[in-house]
């Protein structure tokens, strides 16, 4: 297993104006949850404010719903992560180039991770939410399932892992 260093903490700054914008907080558990999923303001605000910090290194975490009701079949969940792992050893000059991503093979049933530390919030906020809501024309074929997914259904759920708190945010296919 991975050993994760999350150093990043999220300003409590940001946590009241993710608030005030209407995000909802789960204050129940030991860490702080901020759901982003019903509020725009609050998930543009949130966008705007990883936009300026490169320095974010976050580490994700897909969920894919209930376990008895899941948003996907279990071989799509697999396209997601794989899409995840694909992106993780880039750096953020990378994406600057576009220069074309290849992805990682097909995982062995049980054996994909399922935490991802990123270097640059760029990279796993901006681009691989943008690839599992609409993936480009290079990965199409890859991920048939994936691309198989209605437009407005929600795919997963990214839970954006800080030391004070998880930002979730619900991605939905494109």
């Amino acid at each position: 297993m991975e050993d994760f260093h999350i150093k990043t903490c999220l300003p409590e700054c940001i946590l009241q104006e993710l608030r005030d914008r209407g995000a909802v907080f789960r204050e129940d558990c030991k860490i702080k949850i901020v759901e982003l999923f019903e509020s725009d303001q609050a998930d543009q605000h949130f966008d705007s404010f990883l936009l300026d910090k490169k320095e974010v290194d976050p580490v994700l975490h897909p969920t894919f719903g209930d376990c008895f009701n899941p948003y996907l079949s279990a071989p799509a969940q697999y396209e997601v992560l794989r899409l995840l792992a694909s992106f993780q050893p880039l750096m953020a000059a990378d994406l600057d180039r576009n220069a074309p991503v290849p992805l990682v093979p097909a995982f062995l049933p049980g054996a994909a991770p399922l935490f991802f530390q990123y270097h640059h919030a760029k990279i796993a906020l901006q681009r691989v939410q943008k690839e599992i809501e609409a993936p480009c024309a290079q990965l199409l074929p890859q991920l048939p399932l994936l691309t198989a997914v209605h437009s407005g259904n929600v795919i997963c759920d990214l839970n954006i892992t800080y030391s004070n708190c998880i930002i979730r945010r619900r991605v939905r296919k494109s």
